[in-house]
């Protein structure tokens, strides 16, 4: 039998690579998101919301489970590459971390039990995972994924901390962070080597640590602790030891901390008195933000452009009249540090983001 002829071996050489390059392809936009979208996890709904800040409404509700999850997915933190092109979520229900490109294609899956805080590294194709704080039985252990193949990089980290969730890699990409949920424990683990260093101990009551932000040069931290009603601020100078340099008291429950880009200003929710803050990094003075449709915030990002914060609201407290439980998106304008837009979204909208350090 004669070989087929070379159009059609390319062709099947095509389809092969497809078939092993690809997760499942099923789409539900016929265009790509905005590239500076922002992307909303309803942890309740097992959606995911896609905004377009040019027009501050929902361009796209992407349903996993017509990606082959269940209605219990349960959607957490996601995060965006730098140019948009692809973003990434943890799914607690499904032990889960998936990615999906612009299009909202599913692309790849990797397997890690009850994810929660993602991060992604600023020069490497490297994914961060920790784990949720929903679940107090998690293994003490970090996800290190090749995000361009959808692939672990190594059996997940052990790591010389109970409960890790806060997850953020240093803007300077030399070390990636964890936090532990029991006990004042920070760890940093070298990107390049996975080595994992000693645990440092910070002092005083305990926190409860939720999630970081790290300045543009490395060289500072700001981590928010639950039970303290506090913003610790971590010296880094000494990058595999932090040091308490300052703690600021703040409302109570401060949640997901975002620093501007330049680093002068950091917000958090505050999701027992339903407020924002920005806190002056150079003075440590906080201002409050009150206002409709924050309830319970929980995430903050901001826009590509900077121009706007977006604050992503439980609102399992009902707090804001939303029709069947709804949470809410509330845009915030840095400059006025006033509410520009509240945006109904899914149920218990959880981790938020959009293009990561534009």
């Amino acid at each position: 039998m004669p070989p087929p002829p070379a159009w059609l071996r390319g062709a099947l050489l095509a389809a092969v690579l497809v078939l092993v390059g690809c997760d499942s392809t099923t789409s539900s936009s016929s265009s790509p998101n905005p590239a500076n979208a922002v992307y909303v996890c309803n942890q309740a709904s097992a959606t995911v919301s896609v905004i377009d800040p040019a027009t501050q409404s929902i361009v796209e509700t992407v349903d996993l489970t017509a990606h082959g999850f269940s209605p219990g997915a349960k959607p957490h933190h996601v995060v965006v590459e730098p140019d948009g092109s692809a973003w990434y979520v943890s799914l607690i229900g499904e032990n889960t971390v998936a990615k999906f490109n612009a299009r909202n294609e599913r692309m790849g899956t990797v397997a890690f039990e009850s994810p929660g805080m993602l991060s992604l590294h600023p020069r490497t194709n490297l994914l961060y995972a920790g784990h949720t704080m929903s679940l107090p039985d998690v293994p003490s252990t970090i996800a290190v994924i090749d995000r361009s193949e959808m692939t672990p990089v190594a059996v997940p980290l052990s790591v010389p901390i109970d409960r890790p969730h806060g997850m953020t890699v240093s803007p300077t990409g030399a070390y990636a962070y964890s936090s532990s949920l029991t006990t004042n424990r920070i760890v940093a683990i070298n990107t390049e080597t996975q080595e994992v260093q000693p645990p440092v101990t910070l002092p005083g009551s305990r926190q409860r640590y939720v999630q970081f932000d790290i300045a543009p040069d490395g060289r500072t931290a700001f981590v928010t602790g639950q039970v303290a009603g506090q913003v610790q601020v971590l010296d880094l100078q000494s990058p595999t030891a932090p040091m308490l340099a300052d703690s600021v008291a703040v409302g109570a429950a401060p949640w997901h901390p975002q620093l501007s880009a330049d680093g002068s200003t950091l917000y958090f929710g505050s999701k027992a008195t339903n407020t924002v803050y920005a806190l002056n990094t150079s003075t440590l003075d906080t201002t409050v933000l009150r206002g409709p449709g924050l309830a319970q915030p929980h995430g903050s990002t901001l826009s590509g452009d900077g121009r706007f914060l977006y604050v992503s609201n439980n609102n399992q407290n009902g707090t804001y009249d939303a029709p069947d439980g709804a949470g809410t998106v509330v845009a915030i304008n840095p400059r006025t540090q006033s509410i520009a837009t509240v945006i109904e979204v899914g149920q218990n909208p959880t981790g938020i983001n959009s293009r990561w350090r534009p």
